[in-house]
């Protein structure tokens, strides 16, 4: 056994000698005792992400002219022929002036009906009634009144008056004047009754214009025709009977007839009341020029040559006005008629829809116009 170790001593030596002149054999062994301390926290990292460029697209071909701005013309949202007709404060006034001058009429018409005696009871009576008349149409157009209301009922009352006036003309033989007083009151009181029934359909003032103007004037030519059969001389000069019964039932059924085809005549006539009234003035301009120079130059003969004079020239100076006014007052509503076919070529609303949003982002588009 000492033969044995002793062998493998020996041995071992060369070995250990060898094993000293390996090259690169070297090492170190570290024992950790210990846990290593953690690693320092990673700061988060941001990206700034640029948006895509999009080329603009080239310009259509074309005038690159500099555009100035054009003015802004206004447009009224009303149309005094076609509708709608606004409120206006000058409507207001005009039903608070007529029908005070309707109170104080039929104020005064009361007074007589119950046969007063004294001048301050009529008085009193006037005064009472124009203001009832103006405070209760003040009350009455709180939340405002267009102009054709207003028009339709002080044209009513008017009507009123002057049906209740006829009417007296053709009783003038069984009437009195208690009977008279209290017809005319009852004429103005149903005559704006009238009108506000009329005024509650919200008609434009052009057609009340345009009816009522059919309706006083037929009146004017009824009362005409009469003054020429006078003069004509189909009455004696002592009167007869039914003389005044003609004159008022005639008066009174040409202008009921010429009022009731007004209103009905009133929807196809496209006209405003400025242009009706130019009309008018026109027609009231050939009455005062023929119909008052065929009296002066008739007034030379006999009373009967200038009445027949006066009557026929009136009708045929208002016939001829009113004509010379229609075709003057052409261009009157011209800007209305423009503003009407405006609105009714205009398009509807319209709507589309197109995939994609704004510079060809993803989405969807939506255009039209209102």
């Amino acid at each position: 056994m000492r033969k044995l170790a002793l062998t493998l001593a020996l041995a071992s030596v060369p070995s250990l000698a060898a094993a000293q002149q390996w090259p690169g054999v070297s090492g170190q062994i570290t024992v950790q005792t210990a846990p290593p301390p953690p690693p320092p926290p990673q700061q988060p990292v941001y990206v700034q992400q640029q948006p895509p460029q999009y080329a603009p697209p080239p310009p259509p071909p074309g005038n690159y002219a500099p555009q100035y701005p054009q003015p802004m013309q206004p447009r009224l949202n009303y149309n005094l022929v076609y509708g709608p007709e606004p409120v206006t404060s000058g409507a207001r006034i005009q039903l608070v002036v007529g029908q005070s001058f309707n109170g104080m009429g039929i104020g005064l018409a009361l007074a007589g009906v119950a046969e007063a005696r004294s001048t301050s009871i009529y008085s009193g009576a006037m005064l009472l009634g124009g203001g009832v008349g103006a405070v209760a149409s003040l009350l009455a157009t709180r939340d405002g009144i267009t102009m054709g209301q207003s028009s339709a009922i002080n044209f009513g009352t008017l009507f009123g008056g002057l049906a209740a006036t006829f009417t007296a003309v053709g009783l003038s033989r069984t009437i009195e004047g208690r009977g008279v007083a209290g017809l005319f009151a009852g004429g103005l009181a149903l005559g704006t009754g009238a009108g506000i029934a009329w005024a509650s359909q919200s008609p434009l003032s052009g057609r009340v214009e345009f009816a009522s103007s059919m309706g006083i004037w037929s009146a004017f030519v009824g009362t005409h025709l009469y003054l020429a059969t006078r003069g004509y001389g189909t009455w004696d000069d002592r009167g007869s009977s039914n003389e005044f019964a003609v004159l008022g039932w005639s008066s009174l059924g040409l202008m009921a007839a010429g009022l009731t085809a007004g209103v009905l005549l009133a929807p196809n006539v496209p006209v405003s009341a400025a242009r009706m009234r130019w009309i008018n003035l026109a027609g009231l301009g050939g009455y005062t020029v023929i119909g008052l120079s065929s009296l002066l130059l008739a007034a030379d003969g006999s009373g009967s040559n200038a009445l027949m004079a006066y009557s026929i020239g009136s009708i045929a100076g208002l016939g001829g006005g009113l004509v010379l006014g229609y075709f003057l007052t052409q261009n009157t509503d011209s800007y209305w008629d423009r503003m009407h076919e405006g609105v009714a070529r205009r398009p509807g609303p319209t709507l589309s829809v197109a995939p994609g949003g704004p510079g060809g982002s993803p989405g969807l588009s939506f255009g039209g116009t209102f």
